[in-house]
């Protein structure tokens, strides 16, 4: 008997449940069977297993009593060798390689573990909900609710971080930003935030190792540079020190390092940010393809640290310019930090800046003698191509 099996007869499936399979949410007997299918010849046999096996347990930011046995299961999928070279289908990639879509599941599963509070503060939820507490607020039921699969999650995060790190180095873009993804949501279940006082040496270091190897990635002048952007993006959600990114050559390995807290007091992350805010809308493509650290649109994040370091409106432009014309497609989210600067309070009793009330409608009017016509208005700069380096 292979690992793997080993792995699903050592759980009684029928008395695990999952999540909503159709109209039905209780156990899920049919686990074995899925995860054999993994390998099966027909594809569609393939798709149909990873969609059950995912919203089974392994969906994002929720977890459910089948998300804790699963794990394993899919870490030994993973790494066994038939899973080299299968492909699945997905809504984006025909071809996607079921490494990187198992990587995927993997970093969703660990998404709701790193809520609800650290370890204590979760069982102190859990023992809430079972008092029959009315005045939860409903995170925090749910949290109490998910607790013991949530606590689970985080008990086994330095097993998956072991098992998964070295697909940081694989040769298929895909799976190496799936392996990205996977890893940084699982050493965020090491972190003091979430462990609390159960955080020990051996978490320490091995989020050490793990910063080492992302760090080595976002600083490869000539690699891919989504990958290398992505990696320092999960540097920044980490909390790690990336000064030494703000260095590199690529603009949007620069711009995602600045959002790390680490940088908050250097000028050249609020430089980096503001070229990077020049580049919407293209700028949300610098993650692409497959980066799922990324959950909105990435000139959010750059024009939220921005918006947070800047002393004056001066510093953001002209980028903040950019998000506010319509061919940059931006929302509230992006461009509402950047007006918090404009017109911070106090600004009626103070003198406008030539930004503030540039008109952002196209108009031509005569110049008087020795003057130049002016300007029009600030346009989106035209980021670059995939792969060919944005902002060099």
């Amino acid at each position: 008997m292979d690992r793997i099996e080993a792995l699903l007869v050592a759980v009684d499936w029928s008395r695990v449940d999952g999540g909503q399979l159709g109209d039905n949410i209780g156990p899920v007997p049919s686990v074995p069977r899925m995860v054999r299918d993994l390998w099966h010849a027909d594809p569609d046999r393939r798709w149909t297993a990873v969609d059950f096996l995912e919203r089974a347990g392994l969906q994002f930011g929720q977890s459910h009593p089948a998300t804790v046995p699963l794990i394993p299961v899919i870490v030994a999928v993973l790494t066994d060798a038939r899973s080299a070279n299968v492909g699945v289908a997905s809504s984006f990639d025909p071809q996607l390689p079921l490494r990187a879509r198992l990587l995927e599941m993997l970093g969703n599963a660990a998404t709701a573990p790193a809520w609800g509070g650290t370890d204590e503060e979760l069982r102190a939820k859990a023992a809430a909900v079972v008092a029959g507490a009315e005045d939860l607020l409903l995170a925090d039921l749910i949290a109490g609710e998910e607790a013991s699969a949530r606590l689970g999650v985080r008990a086994m995060a330095g097993d998956v971080i072991d098992a998964v790190v070295s697909y940081i180095d694989d040769q298929d873009v895909r799976t190496v930003h799936a392996a990205i993804f996977a890893v940084t949501r699982f050493v965020q279940l090491l972190l003091p935030e979430c462990r609390g006082a159960v955080t020990g040496a051996g978490a320490a270091d091995r989020v050490a190792v793990v910063v080492q190897r992302l760090r080595a990635v976002a600083g490869r002048g000539s690699g891919v540079v989504s990958v290398s952007a992505a990696a320092a993006f999960a540097l920044a959600e980490l909390g790690a020190d990336t000064t030494a990114l703000l260095g590199e050559p690529e603009l949007a390995v620069r711009a995602c390092a600045a959002l790390s807290p680490s940088t908050a007091d250097d000028t050249r992350a609020l430089m980096a940010l503001e070229h990077a805010l020049r580049c919407t809308p293209n700028n949300d493509t610098w993650l692409s393809p497959g980066s799922k650290l990324e959950r909105m649109r990435l000139y959010i994040d750059f024009a939220r640290a921005a918006s947070s370091r800047a002393r004056s409106f001066n510093e953001l432009c002209p980028g903040a310019l950019v998000v506010a014309t319509p061919e940059a497609e931006s929302t509230e989210a992006g461009w509402g930090p950047l007006l918090r600067v404009a017109f911070s309070p106090g600004w009626r009793n103070r003198p406008l800046v030539q930004p503030r009330h540039r008109d952002r409608r196209p108009r031509r009017r005569t110049a008087h003698p020795g003057q130049a016509e002016p300007a029009d208005p600030v346009r989106p700069a035209q980021g670059p191509a995939l792969g060919q380096g944005p902002g060099r």
